[in-house]
C-alpha cells in the first residue's frame, strides 16, 4: 500500500544564496510545503536544538559558505534528532554523494532538477523514515523478549528503587528477591563506583528506549563485592514494564583473565629481547615480533604448535635441545615470581658466538599453571675492532661518492679537505684542484643569481670566516674557465669533536641553474594564465553588457508602463553586475575589489538613468577598503534597489531633494547608511504600486550577508545596514 504523504508538511531550507533561496522557497509552496529558509548551517542547528518551530524534514545545502558545511551540520542535527534530512547540491562528484550517503540515507537531489523531481524525492525521504521507525520499534521489543535468561533481570523505577528480581540472583550472588524488591539498587554498589553507577543511569532515562552496557562492583549477600555487567533499556514509557529493564551477571573472573591475559601480552610484545610463550606440553602459543625475525620466519602463525626442536631441525634427545627442554620443565614446577636463569653461546649465521641469557618462569591464570614464559636477552660484548671500523668509513665514502649532492669538508682553519665526485662535476675542477685550496683564496669568479658581481660581504670565503662556527646558507653563480654559469645553493653546518668541540664544517653543494630557469618559464606561464583569465572575465562583462542592452532596448519598445518599469529594473540590476566586472578587470585580483570604485560606479550609473530629475544632490562619504567580490555583489544589488526606490518614490510632487550615504569600516564591521530627506517610509509604501518586492531583495541579500538592518523614518527616510567581514 503506498504511503500518503500529508500536506502542508514543514520543511526547514538551508540554503546561503538569498535569491536561489527565494526561488526554491516559492516552489515548494505552490506544493503545499511550509518552508522556513536560514542561511548557515550553525543557525540550521540552532533551529533544530531550540525547537524553534516544529520540523518534518531538512532540505541542505553542502556549500554554505564560511561556517560548517551541510554536512558537518545534518550530523549535529542527527545526533540530537531523528529527522529526514535531503541534501540538495550542486555537486555532482561520486566522492560527495558518498560522503552525504554515510550520514543519512534519505535523498540527494542536484540543484535546477526540477520541482517535480525535489518534490518526489521528498516524499520517498518520508517513506523511508515511516519505515525506518517501524523497523526500529520491532528491534526494541525483540532485544526485550531476547534477554539472556542466564542473568539477573531487574526492573528500576525512576527513583532508583528495585521492583523486580528474578530468582536466580540467590543463586549467583546470594540474595533472595524478597530481600532486594523495594530497596534502593544503590546500596549495593560499591562506594568508590557509586557516581559513575549513578551518571550511566541518569543517561539511560533521559530518552525513552535508550540502552547501555556498564561495568560497576556489586555487593554479595556475604559481604564480598563481585564485578557486574549490566545492560539497562528504558521502559519508563511501557504500559508493562514502566522502569528500567536490565540484566546483568557476574564477570569478576573474567576481569582477572582479562588483566593477567593483558599484562602476559604487553610483556610478550613490548619487550625489546625475544619473548616466548609455550603451553604445559612446551609448544609455542605466542611470541613476539623479535622471535619470529631470529627464528627466521615470515609470521608468528608458522611457529605457534611447534616445539624448540622442531624449530631447531634437531632431535630431542640431542644437545642443546634436551638440555633446554628439560629447563622447561623445571621451570613448570616453580613458584609463581620464581624463575630459572641459563647463559649459553649460540652460533650466528656469521660464524661468530653470541651469548644470550634466558629466563624462564611458570605462567598462571587464577592460580593455575598455563604455560612457561621465555625471555632471552643478547648480552654479547659489542666490540668495535679495525675491521668493523674500516667497513664504516667504507661505507660512508661510498654513499658520498654517490651522492647526488657536492659534498665538501673544511678543517677548523679553513683548509678544504675532502670534495667528492659530485663537487668536481658542480665545480668543474679535479679533486686535488680543489683540496689543495682554502676559502680565504677564491677558486672561481663568484657572481650573484642575476650575472652581476658579487658584493665584498658576501663573497663565499668571507662568510666562512664570520660564520665557521654556525650552520649557514648561500646562493650565488659560478663562472666556470669556459664561461659557462653554474648557479649554486650551499648549505654548510659545523663539525664537532666527541668532546664538542668545533673541528671543521660539512657542506652541501647543489647546481641549482635549472631550477633558476624554470621560475622563470613558471613566472611566464603564470603572467599568460593571469592574461587568459582576464579575457575571460572581459568576454563575460561584453556579454553582460549585451544582456543590458537588450532589456534597455526592449523597454524603450514597449508602451506598457508597467513592463517599462520591470525592464527597466532588470536592466539596472545587470548594470550593477557589469560594473563589478569593470572592476575586476581594471584590478589586479579577481577575487576583490574597492568598495568605494565600485559603489561609486553603482550610484552614477543611477543617477545618469534619472537624468531629468537633476536638481536631486547625492551626497557619498564612502570610505577605500579592500572587499570580496561575494559580498559587493549583494551590496550593490542593495544599493541599486534603494537608490531606485528613493528616485522613484521619495520626492513626490517635488524637483529638487539630498541622498547621503555613508559606507565605512571598523575593524571587521562595515556600515551602509543611505539617507534621503523625501516623504518618508510610510508615504512610499502607498505610492508604490507593487510593495514589497524590492525591500524583499533587500531583506534576503542582508540575511545572505549575514547582517543586520534598519529602516526608520527620520527626516525622511534612513536605511542602515551592519555586517561583518
Amino acid at each position: 500500500m503506498e504511503l500518503c504523504v500529508p500536506m502542508s508538511k514543514k520543511i526547514l531550507l538551508v540554503e546561503d544564496e538569498a535569491l536561489i533561496a527565494m526561488s526554491e522557497k516559492r516552489e515548494l509552496e505552490k506544493y503545499d510545503y511550509l518552508v522556513h529558509h536560514v542561511t548557515t548551517g550553525e543557525k540550521a542547528v540552532q533551529a533544530i536544538l531550540d525547537n524553534v518551530l516544529p520540523v518534518d524534514l531538512i532540505l541542505m545545502d553542502i556549500d554554505l559558505g564560511s561556517g560548517i558545511d551541510g554536512t558537518q551540520a545534518a550530523e549535529k542535527i542527527l545526533n540530537h534528532k531523528d529527522i529526514p534530512v535531503v541534501f540538495l547540491s550542486s555537486h555532482t562528484e561520486p566522492e560527495v554523494v558518498e560522503k552525504t550517503e554515510k550520514i543519512t540515507s534519505y535523498g540527494y537531489v542536484v540543484k535546477n532538477s526540477g520541482i517535480v523531481v525535489l518534490d518526489a524525492s521528498i516524499k520517498m525521504a518520508f517513506k523511508l523514515f515511516e519505515a525506518n521507525r517501524r523497523i526500529l520499534g520491532s528491534e526494541i521489543k525483540q532485544k526485550t523478549m531476547l534477554a539472556n535468561i542466564s542473568d539477573v533481570i531487574v526492573i528500576i523505577d525512576k527513583k532508583g528503587v528495585n521492583r523486580y528480581k528474578s530468582p536466580n540472583i540467590t543463586k549467583l550472588f546470594g540474595w533472595k528477591p524478597e530481600e532486594l524488591i523495594g530497596k534502593s539498587t544503590w546500596d549495593n554498589v560499591h562506594p568508590d563506583d557509586l557516581r559513575d553507577a549513578q551518571l550511566f543511569f541518569n543517561g539511560i532515562m533521559e530518552e525513552p528506549g535508550a540502552t547501555g552496557t556498564a561495568e560497576f562492583r556489586y555487593r554479595c549477600k556475604n559481604g564480598e563485592y563481585a564485578i557486574i555487567e549490566i545492560t539497562l533499556m528504558n521502559l519508563l514509557h511501557d504500559k508493562v514494564i514502566q522502569g528500567l529493564l536490565g540484566n546483568y551477571h557476574n564477570i569478576s573472573n573474567r576481569k582477572k583473565i582479562e588483566e593477567e591475559q593483558l599484562a602476559l601480552a604487553a610483556l610478550v610484545e613490548n619487550s625489546n629481547d625475544i619473548a616466548i610463550v609455550k603451553n604445559i606440553e612446551r609448544r609455542i602459543i605466542s611470541g613476539n615480533k623479535n622471535f619470529v625475525q631470529a627464528s627466521m620466519s615470515e609470521s608468528l602463525s608458522d611457529l605457534v604448535g611447534k616445539t624448540d626442536a622442531d624449530i631447531l631441525g634437531i632431535p630431542e634427545d640431542q644437545e642443546p635441545v634436551h638440555s633446554y627442554m628439560l629447563d622447561d620443565l623445571k621451570a613448570l614446577k616453580l613458584k609463581p615470581g620464581e624463575s630459572l636463569l641459563r647463559e649459553e653461546g649460540i652460533p650466528s649465521e656469521e660464524g661468530l658466538l653470541r651469548t644470550y641469557m634466558t629466563r624462564k618462569f611458570p605462567i598462571s591464570i587464577a592460580s593455575k599453571v598455563i604455560g612457561i614464559g621465555v625471555i632471552t636477552t643478547d648480552i654479547t660484548t659489542q666490540k668495535q675492532n679495525e675491521e668493523e671500523i674500516k667497513s664504516q668509513n667504507t661505507l660512508l665514502s661510498m654513499i658520498m661518492e654517490t651522492s647526488p649532492v657536492g659534498i665538501t669538508t673544511v678543517d677548523k682553519t679553513g683548509n678544504i679537505t675532502y670534495a667528492n665526485k659530485r663537487a668536481e662535476e658542480i665545480l668543474g675542477l679535479v679533486k686535488g684542484e680543489i683540496t689543495s685550496r682554502t676559502y680565504d683564496a677564491p677558486l672561481w669568479n663568484h657572481t650573484d643569481l642575476d650575472g652581476s658581481p658579487l658584493l665584498d660581504e658576501k663573497q663565499p670565503f668571507n662568510i666562512v670566516k664570520t660564520t665557521m662556527t654556525t650552520a649557514y646558507n648561500v646562493q650565488h653563480g659560478i663562472t666556470w674557465p669556459d664561461g659557462g654559469v653554474v648557479l649554486l645553493s650551499i648549505n654548510a653546518s659545523p663539525m664537532k669533536d666527541i668532546d664538542g668541540n668545533f673541528n671543521g664544517m660539512v657542506a652541501t653543494l647543489e647546481d641549482i641553474t635549472d631550477a633558476k630557469n624554470n621560475e622563470e618559464i613558471i613566472f611566464k606561464q603564470l603572467t599568460e594564465k593571469e592574461t587568459m583569465v582576464k579575457e575571460v572575465h572581459h568576454r563575460i562583462k561584453n556579454n553582460i553588457s549585451s544582456i543590458e542592452s537588450f532589456l534597455s532596448l526592449q523597454a524603450d519598445d514597449t508602451n506598457n508602463v508597467d513592463a517599462k518599469k520591470i525592464l527597466n529594473n532588470a536592466t539596472s540590476r545587470v548594470q550593477s553586475m557589469r560594473i563589478l566586472y569593470d572592476k575586476l578587470l581594471m584590478g589586479k585580483s579577481f577575487e576583490e575589489a574597492s568598495i568605494k570604485e565600485y559603489a561609486d560606479s553603482i550610484i552614477d550609473s543611477i543617477v545618469e538613468i534619472f537624468g531629468e530629475k537633476k536638481d536631486i544632490i547625492t551626497e557619498k562619504e564612502i570610505s577605500d577598503f579592500i572587499i570580496s567580490t561575494k559580498i559587493l555583489f549583494p551590496i550593490g544589488i542593495i544599493i541599486n534597489e534603494l537608490f531606485t526606490n528613493i528616485y522613484k518614490y521619495a520626492f513626490k510632487d517635488r524637483n529638487s531633494g539630498t541622498i547621503f550615504i555613508s559606507i565605512k569600516k571598523t575593524k571587521n564591521l562595515v556600515t551602509l547608511i543611505i539617507h534621503d530627506n523625501g516623504i518618508g517610509i510610510d508615504e512610499r509604501k502607498k505610492l508604490n504600486k507593487s510593495p514589497g518586492f524590492g525591500l524583499t531583495i533587500v531583506k534576503m541579500l542582508v540575511e545572505q550577508l549575514q547582517g543586520t538592518y534598519s529602516i526608520q523614518n527620520d527626516n525622511g527616510t534612513k536605511f542602515q545596514l551592519l555586517f561583518n567581514i
